[in-house]
Formats: structure tokens, C-alpha cells, sequence
């Protein structure tokens, strides 16, 4: 419901004309930087007119034909964006990249919103990364686009052939999905007493017990006693038989779009051209940016390059500070982040539920705080107490339970160990944490939020709940505790 109020509301401000994306006077745009599906930047002004993003991808890509300068357009915003810094007299930076399951005209409302709020508590200046990872596109993608990892001509002939596929996969794994989510609700309801936490008064303690112990690790404690989730148990058992339905096509249905998100999370960084020297899109970009020329890649390498804009401010005496903040599957994009441009010094690296796994970010992370000790960079990972993380309501309870990071856990990857699950669920970093090089440990930060009743909960309950705006994300506070 709230992407299509954030879609309708979009589509109002498009209608008026020449109404421009602007909050309290000052251009969003200059906030923003929207990629498309292959990597590439996607004006969304034309003309000082709000268009919408697929005529913008349309405009983009009539500029590039027999323009090998394939960036032109888009280095001209990032100059107007970092004049926009500047002008703003900040000195505090904000980068935040949101998970999948989001439309890029479902983001944009939400943005402005954010926005809002950052500038209203005078916070840093905040850029937002904005890239296509719709379930409805991606596994459109899988059936008209992609074929192993490239675009191809063939896939529209063969999309009948992968849709039928899917389907009869469906029918034909429903034995496997029931078996997995089954194991999965039996081992956090009733099974859970033969866990290593027990029951959920166990897991409270062991939680409590594990913060006092360890300076790494901060549990907000609870609003609400295990017994308060009675209704949530009821609502699973009501729902059970319309599971049996859902089941099987939620657990293979999903896959390929999840394995195109994941694909997508790539491009921003390096574009499939680079790897195809027959494409006429293949102009030497990787000459030109050597560690990529997605989007993402391009606006990094010119903000904190050799000659980017952190160095000219630094040259001018007003060095900026940067907090890089990342949702989701937004994780995995910031772990291609930190270990493409390892030398862009982030005071602060915020992971909110990340779905990248424990192996991912152990790689990149462990060697990016290695790199940065002095002065050190600091890594805060916020999670969801197991017990919402596992028992997630979703789709009024017709679908499987468990939060996004629990159905990649368990229905959208096949992990090799423990260590290749979501890095965002406690479950599964408890102990895992050890594998980081024990020279960056005092750099990194546990906060594990606890059960709340209501609406007005003070911490999130739930995976989509982390970049709300009523949380303020952007505040250390959130990250971590007072002083």
C-alpha cells in the first residue's frame, strides 16, 4: 500500500507540467542519483519537468547514440550535485542505498520525505541512491532479458518455455518448500527449546547476558514479554491451510527475480559492456574509470578519486566527513563499494538488516577497517531481535513468516555453511563476528533491537521498518547508545 500512495504520488506531481522535484525550495534531484536495470544513470528532469524514469531512461539513451563520451549527461549532474554540497556549507555527508523489493518511482515520495526530515534536525546532506530492484521487474527480466548473467535476443522466443518452467517447478518443489519453511517454523516455535537459547525467555537472557559481556554488542532490551506474541502464533495457525498453497510459489517463483536483484546489484559498479568488447555501448570505459563505470562506480571515482571532489574540499581547508548507510540488499552494494574504492576514507558504515552474507562481509569489510585505523572507520550492525526476525508477519500471514532476510536464509539461496547466510540476522553472527581480524574488532558495533508492542514501537520490529523516517536511521543514536 505504501509504494502505490508513493507511485500515485508521484504520477500527480508528473501530471502538473512544470512542477519540479523540489522540498522547500531546494532541488531533490541534487540529493539523488537513479540508475536503471544495466547500471546506467537515469535523468529524472528534463527541461526543469519531473518526467518519469522509463521516458528518462529513453532521453539517456538517445543522448548516448554515437557518443562514446557515455557519461556526459550524467557527469554534468554530479557537477551540479557536488556545487549543491558546497553551496549547502555542510561538512557531513550522507550516502544511503536502499534494499530490493523497490521501485524507483515508489522511491522517490519517500525520499523527499527523508529529506525533509534530515534538513529539518539540520543533519548531513544526504544522497540517496536510487536503483531498480521491483520484484515485478526483475522477474520480468528473468523471463524476457536476462539468460546466464547476459542480455540476450533469444530470451523474448524463450519466455513461454521459462514461465511454464517456473510454474511446474512450483508444483514440483512444493514437497521441498513445505519441508524447509516447515523445519524453519517448527525450529522458532516449538522446537525452540531445543535451540542453544531455549525458550524465548532463554534467548532474552542469553542476549542480556552477551551485551553485559561483550563492549561490541548492545540490546535495547524488551517492551514486551514473549507471551505478547500469542496473537502472531494464532494468526500462523489460522492461515496454515492457505500456506500450503502460497508456499510452493513463493519459494520458487521468487528465486530467479532475487538472482536478478542480485545482478543488478553488480551493474551499479561495472556495466556488462566492460566485459563485452563488441557492444557498441564499449567505448574503453574501463580505461577511463578503472574500477568500473556503472552509475555508482562513475559517481564515487569523482567524488572521492585522486582528483575528486573530497580532495578539492580538503585542498580548500573544509574536509568533509562521510557516513555511508545501507539497508538491505543495499549491503551488498555497499560491500562492492568498499571493496572497489577502498581508499574513500567512511567515518561511519551503517548496515540496517543487511542481506549480504556473513562470508561477503567478513571479505570486505575485514580488509576495508584493516585499511582505515587510523583514523578508524566504524562499523555498526543493526538487527531484529530473532524472535521478529524468524516470526515476521507478511501478506496478512497467507505467505510464509519470517522477514526478507529469513526467506533468503531459507527459500531464495542454498547457503554452502553458516557463514554464506545474511550477515543481518543475529542467529547468525553471534559467534560469527570472531572471523573479522581481531586488530578492527574495537571497531565494530552489535546493536540488536528488542520486542515492542504497537504502532508506536521505539525501534523497529520489523525488516522494512529500519528506514523509516519516525526512527531518524541518520542519527547515531539510532546506530548505537548514548555515551
Amino acid at each position: 500500500m505504501k509504494r502505490s500512495l508513493c507511485i500515485l504520488a508521484l504520477l500527480a506531481v508528473v501530471t502538473t507540467g512544470c512542477t519540479r522535484l523540489t522540498d522547500g525550495g531546494e532541488a531533490i534531484v541534487n540529493h539523488m542519483i537513479t540508475i536503471d536495470r544495466e547500471g546506467n544513470y537515469i535523468p529524472i528532469e528534463h527541461g526543469g519537468e519531473v518526467i518519469d524514469t522509463r521516458l528518462g531512461e529513453k532521453i539517456y539513451q538517445r543522448q548516448l547514440q554515437g557518443d562514446c563520451a557515455t557519461t556526459a549527461p550524467y557527469l554534468e549532474h554530479l557537477k551540479q550535485l557536488f556545487a549543491a554540497i558546497e553551496a549547502s556549507q555542510k561538512t557531513d555527508i550522507l550516502i544511503f542505498i536502499h534494499g530490493g523489493l523497490n521501485t524507483l518511482n515508489g522511491c522517490f515520495e519517500r525520499i523527499i520525505e527523508q529529506h525533509r526530515e534530515i534538513q529539518k534536525n539540520e543533519g548531513p546532506y544526504p544522497i540517496f541512491i536510487n536503483w531498480r530492484s521491483g520484484a515485478v521487474s526483475t522477474y520480468w527480466d528473468h523471463l524476457v532479458h536476462i539468460r546466464q548473467g547476459a542480455v540476450s535476443d533469444w530470451a523474448p522466443l524463450t519466455a513461454p518455455l521459462y514461465a511454464a518452467t517456473d510454474l511446474a517447478g512450483s508444483l514440483v518443489n512444493a514437497f521441498k518448500a513445505w519441508t524447509v519453511t516447515g523445519e524453519h517454523a517448527w525450529r522458532t516455535t516449538l522446537g525452540r527449546n531445543r535451540r542453544e537459547a531455549g525458550s524465548p525467555v532463554e534467548e532474552n537472557k542469553m542476549l542480556e547476558r552477551m551485551a553485559q559481556e561483550n563492549d561490541d554488542i548492545f540490546f535495547t532490551g524488551n517492551q514486551r514479554q514473549h507471551f505478547d506474541t500469542f496473537p502472531r502464533s494464532l494468526l500462523w495457525g489460522v492461515t496454515a491451510p492457505a500456506k500450503l498453497v502460497t508456499t510452493p510459489f513463493v519459494y520458487t517463483l521468487a528465486r530467479p527475480a532475487w538472482d536478478v536483484m542480485l545482478r543488478r546489484s553488480k551493474l551499479l559498479v561495472n556495466k556488462p559492456a566492460e566485459f563485452d568488447y563488441e557492444s557498441p555501448n564499449n567505448c574503453g570505459e574501463p580505461r577511463k574509470i578503472p574500477s568500473g563505470s556503472g552509475a555508482l562506480a562513475v559517481f564515487m571515482e569523482k567524488l572521492g578519486g585522486p582528483e575528486g571532489f573530497l580532495e578539492r574540499c580538503k585542498a580548500k581547508g573544509r574536509p568533509m566527513s562521510m557516513t555511508l548507510i545501507a539497508h538491505s540488499m543495499g549491503t551488498i552494494v555497499a560491500g562492492e563499494i568498499l571493496k572497489s574504492f577502498p581508499d574513500i576514507y567512511f567515518k561511519n558504515i551503517v548496515f540496517m538488516g543487511a542481506a549480504i552474507s556473513t562470508r561477503d562481509a567478513v571479505s570486505s569489510l575485514g580488509t576495508y577497517l584493516m585499511r582505515h585505523r587510523s583514523p578508524p572507520a566504524d562499523f555498526y550492525n543493526l538487527s531484529l531481535h530473532p524472535e521478529n526476525e524468524d516470526r515476521e508477519i507478511s501478506g496478512f500471514g497467507l505467505i510464509p513468516s519470517g522477514s526478507l532476510l529469513a526467506w533468503i536464509d531459507n527459500m531464495y539461496t542454498t547457503p554452502e555453511t553458516r557463514i554464506d547466510r545474511t550477515f543481518g540476522r543475529w542467529d547468525n553472527i553471534k559467534f560469527a563476528r570472531f572471523l573479522f581480524p581481531e586488530a578492527v574488532r574495537d571497531q565494530m558495533h552489535y546493536k540488536i533491537f528488542g520486542m515492542a508492542g504497537g504502532k508506536n514501537a521505539p525501534y523497529p520490529q520489523k525488516h522494512g521498518e529500519f528506514d523509516e523516517v519516525r526512527f531518524a536511521y541518520w542519527k547515531p543514536i539510532f546506530w548505537w547508545h548514548e555515551p
